[in-house]
């Protein structure tokens, strides 16, 4: 079988957004069914060394493996089911071969759903656990069970369980104009959407304002909530489109012109579809951006990741 493409180019689609498996929660407790999957000759599996995993070389499908490819030891994590195969991760210490291993941020442009489904749930898995060996309760080694999904201490069996960090990613625009921003260490020409984690207690909506006024000094109006998509390394994210706060003797009189404000930049909205990458492989495509002499990107946020402002990022 063989998926379409997902998000169609040019779309305002969300990657990451559609359900590619079956999780399957009811059969994590299941040993016996487990352990006949893992040697199934259909399942799949693809081991994970760190954030890294095998896939071809264009970084278009993920490297799948069958139990007798992989080394005895290792921890295994069921991802779930796809068309009746079981799914599965095994976290290793290093990659197993020669060929190319990367993270999710190296192929999040060219790798299709449904491997790019599975892949955001198995490194974020694999973070949790590298990140997670202690209870914070009484300081005990954490041991896996549900097939990856619980840690339980040595100690007193206290639950842990995989955490997400709410984070919004947000497109600000004024007419046919956005407003993008760039950190100072990347190439020239480079610039992201904004985006940063939500505050304990505070709405996604109000995080989307505060967190365009930190890392630009720019007030928004509207905030209208565009999408929610899961993403790597333990987070989820809101994907929002804002109206700028008009106000003619600032901000829309810095945005007449297509040109760098200290570490912003506006730009105008155009046809031609460009891919714009949200921070963590977010979303693959939101709107066509043409940006003047450089090329709209997203590789975590405008300051190097969401939730990190820019002092210097400021419109005058």
């Amino acid at each position: 079988m063989t998926d379409p493409q997902f998000p169609e180019p040019g779309s305002t689609d969300i990657a990451l957004s559609v359900r590619t498996h079956d999780r399957v929660g009811e059969r994590r407790t299941d040993e016996a069914w487990l352990t006949e999957a893992w040697t199934a000759p259909t399942t799949r599996i693809v081991p994970v060394a760190g954030t890294k995993f095998p896939v071809d070389e264009a970084g278009e499908a993920v490297r799948w493996h069958t139990a007798a490819d992989l080394p005895a030891t290792g921890m295994r994590i069921f991802l779930g089911s796809r068309d009746d195969i079981a799914h599965f991760a095994l976290v290793v210490d290093e990659p197993l071969d020669e060929g190319r291993w990367t993270g999710f941020r190296g192929v999040v442009q060219t790798l299709p759903e449904p491997d790019a489904g599975f892949m955001v749930h198995a490194i974020a898995l694999a973070e949790w656990h590298a990140s997670h060996r202690f209870c914070p309760r009484d300081g005990s080694r954490l041991v896996a069970s549900d097939a990856g999904h619980v840690l339980r201490c040595e100690a007193e069996a206290h639950q842990q369980f995989p955490r997400t960090d709410p984070a919004v990613i947000m497109m600000v625009t004024d007419g046919d104009r956005a407003l993008l921003g760039r950190q100072a260490s990347w190439p020239e020409g480079r610039y992201s959407t904004l985006a940063g984690f939500v505050d304990p207690g505070e709405s996604l909506e109000e995080a989307v304002v505060r967190e365009v006024a930190e890392e630009t000094g720019v007030e928004v109006g509207e905030v209208s909530y565009f999408g929610a998509v899961g993403v790597d390394e333990r987070r989820h994210g809101l994907v929002a489109a804002v109206d700028l706060l008009h106000d003619e003797r600032g901000v829309r009189h810095a945005l007449d012109v297509h040109d760098v404000v200290g570490d912003a930049l506006a730009v105008e909205l155009a046809l031609q579809p460009v891919a714009v990458t949200a921070p963590l492989g977010g979303v693959h495509r939101h709107r066509s951006l043409a940006v003047p002499g450089g090329a709209a990107s997203g590789g975590g946020g405008a300051c190097g990741g969401a939730g990190h402002s820019c002092p210097s990022s400021r419109l005058r």
